[in-house]
């Protein structure tokens, strides 16, 4: 079911309920049905309803098969077999239109509004159980058609028409509006074929009627024919030809004798008739004034004994054959001032077993078997067989006024101003045989009609031209096996690429190179596409294949996207797969649009199909308009792709508060300070700090470390001008002798030397420390002291933790562990302590050898 489905009371023979999930179950209870419209119901198998308000209603229970095949299309309009009587009511009984109503029927046929078929029905055997059963869809139609045929049909009733009844009837057909056409239940009405309005049949069989009255005329007898406005026939098996003819006279009335001047004595079937007279006027009578009379004019001289005579038979025999030919029947050609036209001479039926009733009406042929069975009722209609194509005009039947068909078959128009070309095919029988005139008529020789109706019915289902068109100024050229109805409607392809399969009903709608398309409405346009169904107006279709569009548009909409569904006024697609619901809905986002992902505040990285669509957008708005809406009555969903409600979002903005409630801690350790600050989204900002190095002295010099503009750390370096480490090395020279002692950090030296009094000497130092001392001894000798070292601390630099230093030799040494200035500074002072005690070494090993 498509479409919205909130509607309580009665349709039809019942009552639905919407809301009742269950009763809505088993009033839908059905398999294949497809339901497209507000607030209507379908129960039955391979139903279809398209429209409002409309219903097919049935009961499982009582028959499984009540509406199998039964197809509404239009508004208001009502199958009722619920209530029905025979648990094979509704069985493929199909309703076009507004307002029309079938109950208990089965094999009818409505077209237009307010019509009323109710009790037209025939026992239908359909399958019940097991093998009965096809295993395929063709198999299913194989024997759906045949339980049909087997049963004649079922009702087998047609109206088209307006606000026509129709009760206790069969295998009839009512055209036109305002008539009715009952039977009883225990006498049902049959065989009756009625084109006109204000007609009442009452308890009539097998009688033909042609012709509308001005108000509601009543015909009670069977086997009646009828042909003109306002006639009638009073007497069963009569014949009424012309207006206001009316035929009164029974059977079993003697002719009068001219020998006797009275009535014929003679029983014979030449002198007493054995049927109702054909009457071309009206006697007057006490209840109606006036006498209507006509010439039958034209009429050839009889040969036999049963034959009309004409005038010229009672004249000379010289002047009967200019006068015997018969014309119209009973057709106003204004005294004679249209006899130039087409069919004045009854020469208008070409085709084998064809029939023309008109004026400049004609079917036109090139060789046998063309317009085979072809029909013409009304006034310049025209049938063109075309040269080369056998079959070309065969079966084509037009009933109304400047129509034609040109290279076509199969094809049936009621109506004005149609036009159906280029609808041909070759005729083959369901078996694929081609078409057998001959087999036609000793079909019709034997005057079984339902057998011929069957054999040409093969004909026209399974090849032919095919198309209908009803209603005015419809034209098809290029397309067979479609429906036009309406005013105004055209449809078309191109030779090789016919438009197969549509159906156009309404005003003024056009369908070119298309296939298997549903319009229906006005001033829709449906191009290049297949598979699809518009219901509105003013919609345009171009590529759209698969689609389907539910609304009208203020102006012309149109859609070039493919499988699109489009539900509303004003509503539309742009991309293929897209479904806009809604009035003024469009859906323009196609598919691998990826979501947007709240934990990265942009769109999904993740390809899957929960997070990147792989079909367009549903629309139920238009974002570019402000045109939005809420989506209500969503359950939650349960898997990653179902809808959220606002239930979840609720929870979940539950749970955040809940978390919210926990506070995170920040606080300061060990050389860290923290800064509380509001951020830009006005949440709490927390800044933590290390500490801030500084020398007090400046023997440290501190920058900052900057990494990708944020400072990351220190830099140290160390002014190596505040900083002196000298060592000195003493060696045992001549009369000396150097003993030394390392205790940590501390290397004591012990010199010892001869009694010999140093009196004077000099000490020569490299650039590099290296250096010796010449000794002057007070007994004039000379001692050389080598291996002097005068080492001391060039310069220095901080990494990290640890302070490297280099020597003026070259040679390096690093302390490790740094964390502060103040380490800096033990380091210096420990180096001063040390360089101090090497200085006192040297000063006492001198004050040692200045003593002896």
């Amino acid at each position: 079911m498509l479409g919205t489905h909130k509607y309580t009371g009665q349709i039809g023979d019942t009552t639905v309920d919407t809301s009742d999930a269950d009763k809505m179950a088993a009033a839908n209870q059905q398999m294949n049905a497809t339901i497209l419209g507000t607030n209507s119901f379908g129960n039955g198998a391979f139903a279809t309803v398209t429209g409002a308000y409309s219903i097919i209603s049935g009961d499982y229970a009582a028959g499984r098969w009540r509406n199998l095949g039964a197809g509404i299309t239009g508004s208001l309009n009502t199958i009722e077999s619920q209530t029905a009587t025979e648990a094979f009511a509704g069985v493929a009984t199909n309703v076009l239109g507004t307002a029309n109503r079938t109950f208990n029927t089965n094999g009818a046929l409505v077209l237009g509004s307010g019509n009323e078929v109710t009790n037209s029905i025939a026992k239908i055997e359909l399958p019940n159980t097991g093998t009965d059963y096809a295993s395929s869809a063709k198999g299913v139609a194989e024997k759906l058609r045949g339980a049909i045929k087997t049963a004649k049909g079922g009702g087998a009733v047609v109206t088209v028409g307006d606000a026509n009844t129709v009760d206790y009837v069969r295998d009839s057909q009512i055209v036109g509006s305002n008539n009715t056409v009952t039977g009883t239940a225990g006498v049902v009405s049959t065989q009756n074929a009625l084109v006109g309005s204000s007609r009442k049949l009452a308890g009539v069989s097998r009688s033909v009627i042609i012709g509308s009255a001005d108000s509601e005329m009543e015909t009670t007898v069977s086997n009646a024919t009828i042909l003109g406005h306002n006639a009638n026939v009073q007497k069963e098996g009569g014949v009424a030809l012309g207006a206001d003819s009316v035929a009164s006279v029974d059977k079993g009335v003697a002719g009068f004798d001219p020998s006797t001047d009275a009535a014929s004595t003679d029983t014979s079937a030449t002198w007493k008739a054995t049927a109702a007279a054909v009457s071309v006027g009206k006697a007057a009578t006490p209840t109606s004034v006036g006498t209507i009379t006509r010439q039958i004019t034209n009429v050839a001289a009889g040969t036999q004994d049963t034959d009309a005579v004409n005038v010229a038979q009672l004249k000379a025999v010289k002047s009967a054959a200019a006068a015997a030919k018969t014309h119209y029947y009973s057709v106003n050609d204004r005294n004679g001032q249209l006899n130039f036209a087409p069919n004045y001479n009854n020469e208008g039926a070409r085709g084998t077993a064809s029939i023309v009733a008109g004026l400049g009406s004609s079917i036109n042929i090139n060789s046998e078997p063309q317009a085979a069975t072809a029909s013409i009722f009304g006034t310049m209609n025209t049938i063109n067989a075309k040269s080369g194509k056998q079959y070309d005009g065969v079966a084509n039947s037009i009933v109304g006024t400047v129509n034609v068909t040109d290279h076509a078959n199969a094809s049936l128009i009621f109506g004005a101003g149609n036009i159906v070309k280029n609808s041909y095919g070759d005729l083959k029988d369901k078996d694929g045989n081609d078409f057998n005139l001959a087999e036609i008529a000793n079909i019709a020789k034997t005057g079984d009609t339902e057998a011929l109706a069957r054999k040409l019915g093969e004909y026209v289902s399974s090849s032919g031209g095919a198309v209908l068109a009803i209603g005015g100024g419809n034209i098809a050229d290029y397309a067979t096996h479609s429906k036009l109805v309406g005013i105004g409607n055209t449809l078309t392809g191109t030779a090789g690429h016919e438009s197969k399969y549509n159906m156009i009903d309404g005003y003024l709608n056009i369908g070119k190179d298309i296939n298997h398309v549903t319009v229906i409405g006005s001033e829709n346009m449906v191009d290049d596409t297949n598979d699809a169904l518009v219901l509105g107006n003013k919609r345009k279709l171009a590529g759209a294949h698969g689609s389907i569009i539910l609304g009208s548009g203020d102006s012309v909409i149109t859609t070039s996207a493919s499988d699109v569904v489009s539900i509303g006024r004003n509503a539309n697609v742009t991309v293929s797969g897209g479904v806009a619901l809604g009035a003024r809905s469009v859906s323009a986002v196609d598919a691998g649009v990826a979501g947007y992902d709240p934990s990265t505040k942009a769109a999904s990285t993740d390809t899957s199909s929960t997070w990147k669509a792989t079909e367009a957008a549903v629309s139920v708005g238009d974002a570019a308009k402000h045109v939005t809406r809420q989506i209500t009555g969503v359950a939650a969903g349960s898997e990653d792709t179902d809808a959220v409600n606002v239930a979840q979002l609720k929870k979940v903005e539950a749970k955040a508060e809940a978390a919210e409630k926990k506070h995170t801690t920040v606080k300061a350790g060990d050389y860290a300070t923290v800064t509380e600050t509001a951020n830009a989204d006005g949440g709490k900002e927390y800044t933590v700090s290390g500490p801030k190095m500084e020398s007090t002295d400046g023997t440290v010099r501190i920058t900052d470390k900057v990494e990708n503009g944020k400072k990351v750390g220190y830099n140290l370096s160390v002014d190596t001008s505040s900083l002196g480490i000298e060592k000195t090395a003493v060696e045992a020279g001549d009369n000396v002798t150097v003993t030394s002692k390392k205790t940590g950090n501390t290397t004591t030296y012990t010199v010892n030397a001869k009694d010999t009094v140093v009196t004077g000497g000099t000490a020569t130092y490299a650039a590099d420390g290296t250096g010796t001392a010449t000794l002057i001894n007070s007994d004039g000798t000379k001692a050389t002291i080598t291996g002097l070292q005068d080492r001391y601390t060039s310069s220095a630099s901080l990494s990290g933790d640890t302070l490297n230093f280099t020597r003026n030799d070259g040679s390096t040494y690093s302390v490790s562990g740094i964390a502060s200035s103040q380490d800096i500074r033990n380091v210096t002072n420990k180096v001063n302590k040390l360089d101090t005690r090497v200085n006192r070494v040297g000063a006492g090993a001198a004050a040692l050898a200045a003593l002896h």
